[in-house]
């Protein structure tokens, strides 16, 4: 079992987006897939209620709501028998020292990040945090960061990987942002599950995340051991 945390502390970077989308791809490739929903406004949990019951079935779980007065948190959030990957959404402005439990869980941080210039400086002081909170609980999960919601050929990812450049992070993936997004949280459903050849280039975007996460050898021209950042 792999379990995939999503992690921001800034809104906005399009984490749920990035969630939804893996539970999506991992269901409709077979396997069994739990969504976890930390953040308060639900929205990983509006998307999968969109879901009809011809798709491929994704497990979720509220972490935001309160425990039931008759059982355990543990046992509530107990994860199906043979469960092959967990996906964890998690809200803005998350606090690592209550979630240590939750980063401790983790084999994969993935830390989506958008051109904005305000974005990119709150991610980067971020990212040197979590990479301290990593060490000092001893995680051990491998740390990467996504370039979301980009236009490759503009100057403002230029820039965006620029900066992070600087401090030796290189994105492991580039996924741009499209239309077919939007439609894909308004059904429920993820891009994979959209058969249109238009999206091929938006599904290719998503192979050397994908990769990562499975732990599988990624392609690139890129150096090795700048291509994403591992915790200690």
């Amino acid at each position: 079992m792999r379990t995939t945390l999503v992690l921001n502390a800034k809104g906005g970077s399009g984490k749920t987006t990035i969630a939804t989308n893996l539970a999506g791809y991992f269901a409709a490739a077979g396997q069994s897939v739990v969504l976890q929903d930390y953040d308060a406004q639900g929205s990983a949990m509006d998307w999968l209620a969109q879901r009809t019951f011809q798709m491929s079935q994704i497990h979720g779980q509220e972490h935001y709501k309160a425990g039931s007065q008759y059982m355990t948190r543990a046992w509530q959030f107990r994860l199906p028998a043979h469960t092959d990957h967990v996906i964890i959404d998690t809200p803005a402005a998350v606090e690592l020292q209550k979630h240590v439990t939750m980063i401790r869980s983790a084999d994969r941080i993935l830390v989506p990040v958008s051109p904005s210039a305000i974005e990119i400086r709150a991610t980067l002081t971020f990212i040197a945090e979590l990479q301290d909170f990593i060490k000092l609980y001893n995680c051990q999960a491998a740390l990467a960061v996504v370039a979301n919601k980009v236009d490759l050929k503009s100057q403002a990812y230029i820039l965006m990987q620029q900066k992070f450049r600087a401090v030796n992070v290189e994105f492991i993936a580039n996924l741009s942002m499209h239309e077919s997004y939007y439609v894909a949280a308004e059904t429920g459903v993820s891009i994979f599950e959209i058969n249109h050849p238009l999206l091929a280039r938006d599904q290719h975007e998503w192979e050397p995340l994908v990769s990562w996460i499975e732990g599988k050898q990624i392609e690139t021209d890129l150096p090795a051991s700048k291509l994403y950042a591992v915790a200690d």
